[in-house]
């Protein structure tokens, strides 16, 4: 892999400059999997012609005036020489940003470009690409959205597309639609973006189950108020997947509950629940005094039909790490815990039965934000004189890296020892930052991606982990050389 490249925007001016101006149409029917790897091939003849488009990650984020940066590659996967054309667009953008404050561009061995190329790969030739988003003005927060795109020339109607979702400033959030074909989800996409954030939508009826969650800090997860028998165990094992990588889920499904046909993994061990009472219904619920999401709300769920609403029954919840959120005179409404790495919260309720026209507290903006500052708090430690009770790690930046990175995290002022140690992909340490009392309030860590000793480590995904005050969190860093 070639590093000493043109700096991005320098590249990308003579990328303009020199690439082809050939527009290149690409079908609606193009599907992006969550997997990091979409493909197309198609007989044509006697001869195959095939595409395929992989990456190391789909999301990540940045501070303002950085850059993202998404190794890709490009594969031949016909019979047969193709010239396969390349292209990127921006898709989403914040208001009042343009193309040129948020470049969007790709660099191979010699240059970058910011339209179309071509490559020409023999049966099974790969191409190596940087995909790259450039904040040049470092004054805007929010989300950007880039589809790459690459199209067999030997047959137009084989292409694929991955699509690359960066967070400039702002926590990655990925926004799952799965209510079984149904518009729900606009009601919480419209809650994340009043509560001031920006999330990446995912239809999982379209697009499949998304297996790289882990690629987003928060997933925030919708079923409806609908069926939920779709809602299958492979459903489940993304869930546990990403609550093992440290994720943080937030799930809102009316009938998730009671479309189990039993106890399953994920509600004995996640949700630690030893029973629930389907279909009870509720018309009211009620926050829990002095809890970081529910506090001070009273939710009047009777705008929308709630008789398939389930109750918790008698949750059966770890001491000090699962806590009820909502309670009604059907049961308990509503849970939140954080334990081994990990934090989740569940509604068995739709979201959208919670009224958007209600004052403050009582609705959908005030309830998506709370569990989002629950997940990511703005504000840790001491700060301003106000003491706050949880321990943050924060994403490093830049991420990818090379050759060092910085890692913010803020403790409690009754934090004690805390740790920040560094693992490699099959879980050994390879170094400890942190090991010790530490002043409560934000910190700031530069690793220069070195073992103990002192030797520089190869190209990889490696992990930072926090433990302080009893509670421990995990990022996800990836080091390219």
């Amino acid at each position: 892999m070639m590093r000493n490249r043109l700096p991005a925007l320098a590249a990308a001016v003579l990328g303009i400059l020199l690439s082809t101006a050939l527009a290149v149409a690409v079908p609606a029917d193009v599907v992006v999997r969550a997997d990091g790897g979409n493909d197309a091939v198609r007989d044509r003849g006697t001869r195959a012609f095939g595409v395929e488009i992989t990456t190391d990650m789909v999301a990540s984020e940045i501070e303002p005036g950085g850059s993202a940066i998404y190794v890709t590659t490009v594969k031949n996967t016909g019979d047969g020489t193709d010239t396969v054309t390349v292209d990127i667009s921006h898709d989403v953008l914040p208001d009042g940003v343009t193309d040129f404050d948020w470049f969007a561009n790709y660099c191979d061995e010699s240059i970058c470009h910011t339209g179309p190329w071509d490559y020409v790969l023999g049966p099974g030739e790969t191409q190596l690409l940087d995909v790259h988003m450039d904040d040049f003005i470092g004054t805007a927060t929010g989300m950007s959205v880039m589809t790459l795109t690459a199209v067999s020339n030997g047959d137009p109607g084989v292409d694929a597309a991955q699509t690359y979702a960066t967070f400039v400033g702002a926590p990655s959030i990925l926004l799952v639609d799965d209510d079984g074909g149904a518009s729900d989800e606009t009601y919480m996409e419209t809650a994340v973006e009043d509560a001031g954030y920006s999330a990446y939508p995912w239809d999982r009826d379209s697009d499949g189950e998304p297996d790289r969650c882990e690629d987003f800090r928060i997933v925030l997860w919708t079923t409806g108020g609908g069926d939920a028998t779709y809602v299958t165990s492979g459903t489940e094992g993304v869930w546990m997947d990403y609550l093992d990588s440290g994720g943080s889920l937030f799930l809102a499904s009316a009938e998730y509950l009671s479309t189990r046909g039993g106890p399953t993994t994920f509600t004995t061990d996640y949700l630690h629940l030893d029973g629930w009472d389907n279909d009870v219904g509720g018309s009211l619920v009620t926050g829990i005094p002095g809890d970081p999401i529910s506090s001070g709300m009273v939710l009047n769920l009777t705008t929308a039909v709630t008789v398939s609403d389930d109750g918790l029954g008698s949750p059966d919840f770890p001491a000090e790490s699962f806590f009820d959120v909502f309670v009604s005179t059907e049961g308990v409404k509503g849970l939140r815990g954080g334990e081994d790495g990990h934090m989740l919260a569940f509604i068995p309720f739709a979201f959208e039965n919670v009224s958007t026209g209600d004052p403050d507290p009582d609705n959908q903006k005030t309830l998506i934000g709370r569990v989002i500052d629950w997940f990511d708090p703005t504000d840790t430690g001491v700060d301003g004189g106000v003491e706050l009770a949880r321990a943050a790690l924060k994403q490093n930046y830049p991420n990818p890296f090379n050759p060092t990175t910085t890692i913010e995290f803020a403790v409690p002022a009754e934090a004690g020892h805390v740790k920040l140690v560094v693992y490699n992909a099959n879980g050994q340490i390879v170094k400890t930052l942190v090991d010790g009392r530490v002043a409560p309030g934000p910190q700031t860590v530069v690793w220069d991606g070195t073992d103990g000793t002192g030797v520089s480590l190869g190209s990889g995904i490696y992990f930072a982990r926090l433990t302080a005050n009893g509670e421990t969190a995990f990022r996800k860093m990836t080091l390219l050389k």
